[in-house]
């Protein structure tokens, strides 16, 4: 995953966003993923949270977002995994949950640090 910065000629809706997280895959030819191919649904998920939505004014925030997205869907591509695969039966076997604890554990992250802006997918006492 490599994030760029989008040019002033981004615009939504007839407004610009120059500076815009653009989150683009790296090649991975087992997925079909040719490399500078936008993530599509990531892109999505920013674009609503960081500007339809109206709540984020900050583009520091774009880019903590874009990060987060980035760095879990990095650790999707480098351990071969479909970041859209849901099929695990328990919550232990998901696949957020094990980057959560690969975060919380092998890294030594806190909770808050990778779910504590806008991602937080368990409640804390499920850590």
């Amino acid at each position: 995953m490599i994030i760029l910065k989008s040019t002033s000629d981004f615009e939504i809706d007839s407004v610009k966003y120059p500076n815009f997280p653009l989150l683009t895959w790296e090649l991975d030819s087992d997925l079909g993923i040719e490399s500078g191919m936008l993530c599509v649904e990531a892109m999505q998920f920013l674009i609503y949270e960081c500007l339809k939505r109206g709540r984020v004014n900050s583009e520091n925030t774009w880019w903590a977002y874009a990060n987060h997205l980035s760095q879990f869907l990095t650790f999707c591509e480098q351990n071969k995994l479909d970041w859209k695969d849901i099929s695990e039966s328990t919550e232990d076997e998901m696949l957020v949950s094990a980057y959560r604890d690969l975060c919380v554990g092998e890294f030594g992250n806190k909770w808050s640090t990778k779910f504590g802006h806008g991602f937080r997918i368990f409640p804390k006492s499920s850590l």
